[in-house]
């Protein structure tokens, strides 16, 4: 809008500078270059300056207007009032070793090419990637959004979640940083939808809680929305992605960026991690950083079921995930580590000893949480093997027993003592 007001301000200045020199410079002309001024008699000048002056100073009235107009209209960005605290180019640098994600990227570049007024949510488990190929999708589109790039944490996965309000006015202070915002969320809704109207704007809303906080965050079409989360969700112009642990070769060399000297075992450490880049990362970093830890010996430890969360780094992430479901649904998600590979319902169902409906719900709902991997291929659901170890280490003597002698009742030719196994022949 505020573009507009400084063309029309400039319209009506020419407007101004023709009305006001028009007549009476081609007089001063004529009298001085071409010695003549017999076509301009009194009676011509008297009408030019009674009626041309005053529609002139009303031009130029409307053209200083127009002028203040504009630069009040114009985003302010800076921090002069000491209200403003946020900028409008907010994306923090996506990762100079990210690894992979080719496929995904091409893939989401073009749905977002084919639909105008696009977003997409990336859903995954904790630690899989998300915000770092959220971030590198962000900036494959920036030049396409000038307007404004926005980085929001919604708090999705702890026990406050940001508002939808909170983060609307995250957006509206970045453009006007000394606005007072209306008390409802109704109202900072229009506020914040009327602020990106007609705008390019990108905005990345990472760690989303649920529909419920993002629903009214959904941008006009003129501007992108980029969406993580660790549930499943549904919005109407939203393309859900679900995102997967790295390949064993993007994992391997991801491994190798960061921590060269693994050499030749970084095939076994990402085979240890299972492929999920937070737990890479943070392996391959302490090598990086630690000359003296041998890789062989790190290995090792990594290896050790006992040691293996807390030296990958990925149980406090894991944990919020955990914290964020019933305690009836905690209980039954730590009873699937029984299971050593994939299952289906009825094995669920077993185990839990609930009928195939609940068991489906249940499930779908571990799903929706991403604590549980489906695999549409073979129908058949599975732990990553890092969540399946927080799962055991959450049950207690008597619940590992129960849902192991469960486990054992459904496949008795697959028993084994109540612990975590890595047999192949286990598998189910």
């Amino acid at each position: 809008m505020w573009r507009f007001y400084r063309i029309l301000a400039w319209v009506i200045a020419s407007l101004f500078a023709v009305g006001i020199i028009g007549p009476s410079g081609n007089y001063v002309y004529d009298h001085f270059y071409n010695n003549t001024t017999a076509s301009y008699s009194v009676a011509f000048l008297l009408a030019n300056w009674v009626w041309l002056t005053p529609v002139s100073v009303a031009l130029a009235g409307l053209a200083i207007w127009s002028w203040w107009q504009a630069k009040r209209a114009r985003p302010q960005t800076g921090h002069s009032d000491g209200a403003g605290r946020f900028g409008i180019h907010q994306l923090r640098p996506s990762p100079s070793d990210f690894t992979g994600r080719s496929a995904e990227i091409a893939a989401l570049m073009a749905e977002i090419k084919r639909h105008r007024g696009f977003g997409v949510i990336l859903v995954g488990m904790a630690g899989v990637g998300k915000t770092t190929l959220a971030l590198e999708l962000a900036h494959h589109l920036v030049l396409q959004y000038p307007d404004g790039q926005f980085y929001v944490d919604l708090k999705g996965s702890t026990s406050a979640p940001l508002s939808p309000s909170a983060a609307m006015a995250h957006v509206i202070h970045a453009y006007y940083a000394a606005a007072q915002l209306p008390s409802s969320e109704e109202a900072i809704e229009g506020f914040y939808r009327s602020v990106l109207d007609s705008k390019r704007c990108l905005l990345l809303f990472d760690n989303a809680a649920d529909t419920k906080q993002l629903e009214p965050l959904l941008v006009p079409r003129s501007c992108i929305m980029l969406v993580t989360s660790r549930k499943q969700m549904a919005l109407a112009g939203l393309l859900s992605k679900t995102i997967d642990v790295l390949p064993r070769e993007d994992a391997t060399r991801l491994i190798l960026t960061i921590a060269p000297r693994i050499g030749g075992q970084a095939d076994a450490f990402a085979s240890t991690c299972g492929g999920l880049p937070l737990a890479l990362r943070l392996v391959s970093s302490a090598l990086a950083q630690r000359p003296d830890l041998d890789p062989s010996e790190y290995l090792r430890r990594l290896n050790d079921k006992q040691h293996r969360l807390e030296l990958s780094g990925t149980e406090a992430a894991i944990r919020q995930s955990y914290d964020l479901l019933q305690p009836q649904l905690r209980k039954r998600w730590c009873q699937l580590a029984a299971f050593q590979g994939g299952f289906d319902r009825l094995a669920a169902s077993a185990i839990w000893s609930l009928d195939q409906d609940q068991t489906q719900d249940t499930l779908s709902a571990l799903v929706e949480y991403s604590m549980l991997l489906w695999d549409e291929a073979s129908h058949r659901y599975r732990l990553h093997d890092l969540l399946g170890l927080y799962a055991d280490g959450s049950l207690d003597d008597a619940g590992r027993a129960e849902a192991q002698g469960l486990h054992a009742q459904y496949y008795p030719k697959y028993w084994l003592p109540p612990r975590r196994c890595t047999s192949e022949k286990a598998t189910i």
